[in-house]
């Protein structure tokens, strides 16, 4: 809900309330585009809640917040934590309701997607609005649940402050109070901010256990909660205590998997995995029929039943593996292309146990020995991998599903290829062990005919392996350096084996393959689970972007490579997932779906038929760095005084080194005709407007590269969602098709045709019974309006009729300017004499700035930094030789955040 408040508000937010550099971190680090977009929605919602509690409270109840939900968040006299929080929060008829507990922001945001980057820009973005007096100034602290998770917290800061004007100082919760009393917590360009381990927050102090009550600082915490519900109920005095500690402050709760109706209402910025995925982002995830269900060992009285011919164990291990070479072979098509292109595939198997005498993972190193030396029915196994995923074409999430070419990829390889690719040699043979010098945690394996390996195997404490698992296997060579370490370097490395070992505090975009072996079988496993595929969605087409090839800027290959590499790229872009039940493993995705609005994809829109690119070009122009920026930097004539005064106090050296100026700039500023001196006098220190000139003439500035062909720029109309009822979007679909399919009737027409005898009694019942159908629209009546212009690069274009119903879908046209634009130029085309009827040909096309590729970069004044403007409408108009590219963006200037550096 609070998302919805925060998207939908109309009103204006002071520029202050935003980052000032939200794409900066550190030195060499940026942001992405979603993660600026998490930092602008926590922007909006604390600008609400300290501007007017009541009105946001208000907001709440006109988004969905019913008397139903509310009664369901406030915490009544039966509930065990009432008598906690009623020491603190003044009840009210016996219980204490929500409205209390508004000062909250949930970050939902998937395992990979880099939320501890927006955590660190939150800490400056709490700075900068403190100091800058718009909210109160009060203390912060960050609670994590695991040593691990707070490591990585203090890495980030790290590399945060090797690059920023703003030092954040970490210190433990126990110094607090010393602290507090000794120096201050807040200062221009520092800020101490306090942590601990959230799992020994309590209400006593004991060892490692800190009773909230001696830092309870009267409830005044910026309190940053990282995965800190994990393992508890809504019912938990923890959170309750998390609670009372930011009573009079605001909690901000970070987490991978939220349960809690709480925290899913007061979400301001929904990121988790479906999402993520959607957006473009990581690998789909697609989960195989095969699963490793014969893998539990049977017991006869003390005795171990482990049949290692077994067949079937056999068969799934196999499938795995053809996949996996599969996968390399497609890896080194792409490589060919270029060499920095994706990653080398790699299965990764976690099994449940790995030690003892029948572990799963042993029995999997049993079959896998077999493989290696040929004893399997290579053919069939393939056949048998490719009729499973024929029969199972559908990805996770509905985004996509298996075609014919990577089936036929798949019913096409050859045994000699398989060998090649999974074991690095062209015939079978036997496995050799190779150790790792002082290393207990460490086995990789090659085989003998091998020049290379081919497999690792981490576990906590692997001489017990060498005991048990490899009596009468060949030892090779010891290995002087970790493979693990180097795994992300390592392709010829292509299976990675352990157990719970990789779910965190590792990072790789290489797997393409997991398997659960008897893994998420129970609930407890839902978390490893969910980590485990974090862990495997990660991808990185090219160094530095994280989306999938369709959604990368086409600029960044040449139209070879992009032709070549959108053949190739499918199943590399695929995490693949097999374990011992597929349902369980798939509830447990699903589940992530279904706990926020589960989007269905709309289908039926499609493009216009009318537009062959051969004949007709759509063009559109990209855009390349090129050189350093030379233009004028706009400025008001008292701003440039106040930095003309600023900089004659300071020496050059100490700008350069205090400052963080680069001599080109310092050059600029001495000449006043790298200035254009006009407009109102900002409301920026002299440290931060030298800053934005900093940026201004050392970034490489945006051109013009080329105008190229429309490719697959505009893409948002196959992305149109809805959360309705699954039989409301068929329904939908139905009346999108009788649309698109409608013949025109003319009543009077058709009577005298059948007056006349040229069409018979059957011929006009059926032509009245259509006409009365396609007007029989529900859904395209009550919910949404829609157009069709022979014109529009797609048709028909959904437009929500109402705020009610513009709630329920995603990429469709919301905006009042929009519609009232598409209004306006429907009744000029019905004018006899609109201009529009003296070109040769013209078409245009709506664009959606989250999805479609088609932008404008220009560099923001306000930011400091280049932005992407993104407008509305684009026109392709042709008349003789001539060609033209327009752009329509329909708000009044007054509407628009920047307008004059847009313009």
């Amino acid at each position: 809900i609070l998302q919805k408040i925060v998207e939908n508000y109309e009103g204006d937010i002071p520029g202050e309330w935003f980052l000032k550099e939200p794409l900066k971190f550190g030195i060499d680090w940026k942001l992405f585009d979603y993660q600026i977009d998490a930092l602008e929605n926590i922007s909006k919602a604390l600008f609400l809640y300290f501007n007017d509690k009541e009105r946001l409270y208000e907001y709440y109840k006109k988004e969905g917040l019913t008397k139903e939900l509310e009664k369901e968040l406030a915490i009544t006299k039966e509930n065990e934590n009432y008598h906690i929080l009623s020491e603190y929060y003044q009840p009210q008829f016996l219980e204490i309701p929500f409205k209390n507990f508004i000062n909250r922001a949930s970050f939902w945001m998937a395992t990979g997607s880099g939320k501890t980057l927006v955590m660190v820009k939150l800490i400056e973005l709490l700075h900068q609005l403190m100091k800058g007096r718009l909210i109160p100034q009060k203390d912060i602290l960050i609670l994590a649940p695991k040593e691990e998770i707070l490591s990585q917290i203090k890495r980030h800061v790290e590399i945060f402050n090797r690059g920023s004007n703003l030092r954040i100082n970490l210190k433990d919760l126990k110094e607090w109070e010393r602290l507090k009393s000794q120096i201050s917590l807040f200062s221009e360009n520092e800020i101490t901010v306090f942590y601990y381990r959230a799992d020994n927050v309590s209400n006593e102090n004991k060892d490692k256990l800190i009773d909230y009550k001696t830092f309870y600082n009267n409830g005044n915490w910026y309190l940053i909660l990282d995965e800190a519900h994990k393992g508890e109920k809504s019912t938990s005095k923890r959170q309750q205590y998390y609670t009372i500690l930011s009573k009079n402050g605001f909690l901000f709760n970070f987490s991978a998997t939220f349960t809690d109706t709480i925290d899913i209402i007061t979400t301001v910025f929904d990121f988790k995995l479906d999402t993520f995925l959607r957006e473009g982002y990581g690998k789909k995830i697609y989960i195989a029929n095969s699963e490793f269900k014969k893998f539990k060992p049977q017991k006869k009285g003390k005795n171990i039943l482990n049949d290692f011919s077994d067949e079937e164990k056999r068969e799934i291990v196999a499938q795995t593996l053809i996949l996996l070479a599969v996968l390399r072979k497609e890896w080194k098509k792409i490589r060919k292309v270029g060499k920095n292109l994706y990653h080398s595939p790699l299965l990764v198997t976690l099994a449940n146990s790995v030690h003892v005498e029948e572990a799963d993972l042993k029995i999997f190193f049993e079959l896998l020995s077999d493989i290696a030396r040929g004893n399997f029915e290579f053919l069939k196994s393939r056949d048998n991998l490719a009729n499973g995923l024929e029969e199972n074409r559908e990805y996770l999430f509905g985004l996509d599903e298996l075609d014919e070419e990577t089936l036929n990829k798949i019913r096409n390889l050859t045994a000699v290829e398989f060998f090649e690719n999974v074991f690095g040699t062209k015939q079978y043979g036997n496995i050799e062990v190779l150790k790792i010098k002082g290393n207990n945690r460490e086995l990789a394996f090659k085989l003998k005919n091998a020049s290379s390996p081919f497999m690792l195997i981490v576990a906590s404490d692997i001489v017990k392996w060498e005991e048990d698992v490899l009596e009468g296997y060949e030892i090779g060579e010891t290995i002087e350096e970790s493979f693990f370490s180097r795994i992300n370097q390592l392709d010829t490395i292509s299976m990675l084996l352990g157990s719970r070992i990789f779910t965190e505090g590792w990072d790789s975009n290489r797997p393409n393959i997991i398997s659960f072996i008897n893994i998420g079988v129970n609930e407890e496993a839902k978390k490893f689970v969910l980590q485990a595929i974090g862990r495997g969605i990660r991808i990185e087409p090219v160094r530095g972007k994280r989306k999938r090839f369709r959604y990368l800027d086409k600029n960044l290959f040449s139209q070879e490579e992009a032709e070549k590499i959108a053949k190739d790229i499918k199943l590399l872009e695929t995490l693949f997932v097999f374990a011992t039940s597929k349902q369980v493993v798939k509830n447990i995705l699903e589940e992530l779906e279904k706990q926020g609005a589960k989007w269905i994809k709309v289908k039926g829109i499609r493009k216009n038929e009318k537009i062959k690119e051969d004949k007709l070009p759509l063009l559109v122009p990209e855009f390349e760095e090129k050189g350093l920026n030379d233009n004028p930097f706009k400025i008001s004539r008292e701003d440039f005084e106040n930095i003309r005064q600023f900089i004659l106090k300071a020496d050059d050296k100490v700008l350069i080194l205090k400052e963080n100026l680069k001599v080109r700039t310092i050059k600029k500023l001495r000449d006043e005709r790298n200035f254009k001196l006009e407009g109102k006098k900002r409301s920026l220190k002299a440290e931060v407007l030298l800053r934005h000139i900093d940026n201004f003439f050392n970034k490489p500035v945006k051109k013009l590269k080329t105008i190229k062909i429309l490719e697959d720029h505009i893409i948002h109309y196959q992305e149109v969602r809805t959360d309705l009822s699954e039989k409301e979007v068929e329904r939908l679909e139905e009346e999108i098709f009788q649309v698109l399919n409608k013949k025109e009737v003319n009543i009077d027409e058709l009577k005298e045709e059948f007056k006349e005898g040229r069409i018979d009694l059957d011929k006009y019942t059926e032509l009245i019974l259509n006409h009365a159908k396609s007007e029989d629209l529900r859904i395209l009546r009550n919910m949404l309006d829609y157009k069709i212009f022979k014109e529009h690069y797609y048709v028909p274009i959904l437009i929500a009729k109402k705020t009610e119903s513009a709630r329920h879908f995603k990429h469709i046209i919301k905006v009042t300017s929009e519609i009232k634009f598409l209004e306006e130029l429907r009744n000029y085309l019905e004018k006899p004499d609109n201009r529009l009827e003296d070109y040769d040909w013209w078409f245009f096309s709506k664009i959606d700035e989250s999805v479609d590729r088609i932008k404008i970069p220009y560099f923001d004044s306000k930011k400091g930094d280049y932005s992407n403007f993104c407008p509305d409408f684009i026109f392709w108009l042709k008349k003789g030789n001539n060609y033209y590219i327009k752009f329509i963006d329909p708000k009044g200037v007054e509407h628009i955040r920047n307008p004059v550096d847009k313009i």
